[in-house]
């Protein structure tokens, strides 16, 4: 093995330099493809065979490609007939959302900290429209009336921002984290109303389905399984 640094011969299972003490293994190979001669201090062709070498790596230093797709999807036919893709770094660790790892790169899963607070600010300033709401009707006298207009703001706020092209409240907004569906983007709204009446089945149930976000491995609630969808840092 010859040192990068001073092309110094030494033995091959030697990892410093004999001469220079260059860690030997600090670069990696580069060899010629037609014969397989390793290339000496950056010369430009193959010293046995003339062979030229490119600028940068030639393809024997780098590593096959093997394993599934599965870790990220298959969404653009990478493994089609071929028996093999690539396969994501377990390093990453963002869960089994394969849509969202294909289409937002490596995104997080909003934690639990983060919805509490945006439901936080939602709840307030949906309780603060309520007040007003309230206000503006004190004059009929009708409860009926300022609960079901209360109730129709909810839908509109939530439902409406989520399956807008913001994909959150402003409570979420505030915490930089948005909702998105199966295929990693935007959700409908059909999809956003349903997931708004799957929270009411969260919260009378003590409120176990959002404290499911604490131990689900995608940070998801209840309503986000009913809905099929997920919370993710933008």
């Amino acid at each position: 093995m010859y040192c990068p640094n001073c092309n110094t011969l030494n033995d091959d299972s030697a990892r410093y330099c004999s001469k220079c003490g260059e860690y030997l293994e600090k670069k990696a190979l580069e060899v010629c493809p037609d014969c397989g001669t390793e290339r000496q201090n950056g010369d430009e062709f193959c010293n046995i065979c003339g062979y030229k070498f490119a600028d940068g790596p030639t393809p024997a230093q780098t590593a096959p490609v093997t394993g599934s797709f599965d870790a990220i999807g298959d969404t653009n036919g990478l493994n089609s007939g071929n028996g093999g893709g690539f396969q994501s770094s377990p390093s990453h660790n963002y869960g089994s959302y394969n849509a969202a790892n294909n289409r937002e790169g490596n995104v997080r899963y909003a934690n639990f900290g983060e919805r509490l607070v945006a439901l936080i600010i939602d709840s307030v300033i949906l309780g603060v429209a309520g007040f007003f709401l309230g206000m503006v009707f004190v004059a009929f006298d009708n409860e009926g009336i300022t609960n079901f207009l209360s109730f129709i703001i909810g839908i509109a706020y939530k439902a409406g921002m989520e399956g807008s092209s913001n994909q959150a409240t402003l409570g979420k907004m505030a915490m930089g984290i948005k909702v998105i569906g199966p295929d990693g983007g935007r959700i409908s709204y059909g999809r956003a109303i349903g997931r708004y009446f799957a929270t009411f089945l969260s919260t009378i149930i003590l409120g176990i389905g959002y404290l499911m976000a604490l131990f689900t491995k995608e940070k998801r609630t209840l309503h986000d399984f009913i809905a099929g969808t997920y919370v993710i840092k933008k």
